[in-house]
């Protein structure tokens, strides 16, 4: 079994949490949360790069070139 350690909240936000896991324990519902949570925020950091690099004049062409609808030359080789 994994190492834990209690967090402490106030009643109704512990209430709140345990309607919103349901069925589910709460302490699973809650790392199910905290994952959701880390696959957004890394989302929105690639998604904050690709538009640094994407901002590179000629880039987005490129890339749309070689990544777009038709994909690159070597995949159409394939």
């Amino acid at each position: 079994m994994a190492d834990t350690t209690p967090i402490e909240v106030d009643t109704a936000t512990a209430e709140r949490l345990a309607a919103l896991a349901g069925d589910v324990p709460v302490s699973v519902f809650l790392a199910t949360l905290v994952d959701t949570a880390e696959s957004q925020l890394a989302l929105e950091r690639g998604a904050k790069a690709f538009e640094r690099v994407t901002s590179v004049p000629g880039i987005r062409e490129a890339f749309a070139r070689d990544f777009g609808p038709h994909g690159s030359t070597a995949t159409q080789a394939a």
